[in-house]
């Protein structure tokens, strides 16, 4: 499946997880297509390193992407 992009080196935080996943994820036509471990680059032409972020789900009914980096910096990614 080709890909619009694929976010690397993410911490994926599930509301029925134990804790941080490292997993890839992969965007298509805005939305998650793909939550899995080493996504091939092959599957894009647009990668993007995480720097190690965490990533929530959207909260309430906007989904989103929430980023948060080691300083607790938040980045908020709509539409995804």
């Amino acid at each position: 499946m080709a890909l619009d992009l694929i976010l690397k080196n993410i911490r994926v935080v599930r509301p029925d997880g134990d804790g941080p996943e490292d997993l890839d994820i992969g965007i298509l036509d805005g939305k998650i297509a793909r939550l899995e471990k080493n996504i091939s680059p092959d599957d894009t032409n647009k990668v993007h390193d995480g720097g190690g972020r965490l990533v929530f789900p959207g909260f309430g009914n906007k989904p989103a992407l929430i980023l948060v980096d080691e300083a607790t910096e938040m980045n908020y990614v709509k539409g995804l």
